[in-house]
């Protein structure tokens, strides 16, 4: 089996195991927006305040901005900059959440203050030369402050990193979970190689990282178990199985989410050493899904032995 294909499909079918919630929570937004704006921090990307010039909201068309705070990022020649002007209701941001526009209703607000977050090269966060936030919230202006704050410190001292993730057990913050989630996932070089695997790890089942931001972490824990430390990927399923097991719903699908993954990647069983009552426990977990409804994941099913 292509073993890219298998993970692009292999994860494109975990999706539908996740049902997409209809109102995130405060701290699911706040997680999502830190994500988003830090995979930018961690790249190239401009932050700053200006004053939007114009009130053209027509898709695709750039709104002229003038700045009044330049906070991030190398700036350019004058105090006007130019930002790309996308459809929230046509483009969806990380997670679900509105896109970059989705803060502002309808006409881009002239005479009032608007901080945003310009990326300049491809992320996941999106594409370059796209903004991926504007807003005029003073929350979501003080949450990029603080983010600032955050990526300065951690690139002063990569040490902390570690501290950091495993702080969010007893001080859960999701502007700081956000910021290293995009910290394990993009490209910044993370020494030992294992460690960005380490930090997803512990982050996979942490009371610091909202239920609805951990379902996008089995992804990218699978698919880099090939850095994993001696036993790593054995621990990993045996969490992602556990996770499965529970009660919650978000745990289920996240559990579930990194099984459908770890299948798809390899055709050796990785549920081989379950007991049969697991087993049944799994199968009554998957068919609570959306997914396990209606049939959505075959290489799950086969796994779990499903006729």
């Amino acid at each position: 089996m292509n073993h890219i294909t298998t993970v692009i499909c292999c994860a494109l079918g975990a999706q539908t195991l996740a049902t997409a919630a209809d109102a995130f929570s405060q701290e699911a937004k706040d997680f999502f927006l830190a994500e988003a704006a830090s995979r930018c921090l961690l790249g190239k990307c401009q932050v700053f305040c200006g004053v939007a010039l114009g009130d053209d909201s027509k898709s695709g068309t750039p709104v002229a901005f003038r700045v009044d705070e330049w906070m991030h990022g190398q700036r350019p020649p004058g105090d006007m900059i130019n930002v790309p002007y996308i459809d929230h209701y046509r483009k969806e941001g990380i997670g679900g959440a509105p896109g970059a526009w989705g803060h502002i209703d309808f006409k881009v607000p002239t005479n009032v203050t608007l901080t945003v977050v310009l990326s300049l090269e491809n992320t996941l966060a999106g594409p370059a030369g796209e903004p991926v936030l504007v807003t005029f919230d003073d929350h979501e202006t003080n949450l990029i402050r603080s983010l600032l704050d955050l990526d300065q410190s951690f690139r002063t001292n990569p040490n902390l990193v570690r501290g950091a993730v495993a702080s969010l057990s007893t001080a859960p913050n999701p502007v700081t979970a956000g910021y290293l989630l995009a910290y394990a996932t993009g490209s910044r070089a993370t020494s030992p190689p294992s460690l960005a695997w380490d930090l997803l790890f512990e982050m996979l089942d942490s009371p610091g990282v909202p239920p609805e931001g951990r379902q996008g972490i089995p992804f990218f824990l699978a698919t880099s178990s090939g850095v994993a430390p001696p036993g790593g990927r054995e621990r990993m399923i045996r969490r992602f199985i556990d996770l499965a097991l529970r009660d919650d719903m978000h745990s289920i699908q996240v559990g579930l989410e990194g099984i459908a993954i770890v299948v798809g990647q390899s055709e050796e069983s990785v549920l081989t050493s379950i007991s049969p009552a697991e087993r049944a426990r799994l199968i009554a977990a998957y068919r609570s899904t959306t997914a396990g409804r209606k049939g959505g994941n075959k290489w799950l099913e086969a796994a779990l032995g499903i006729k």
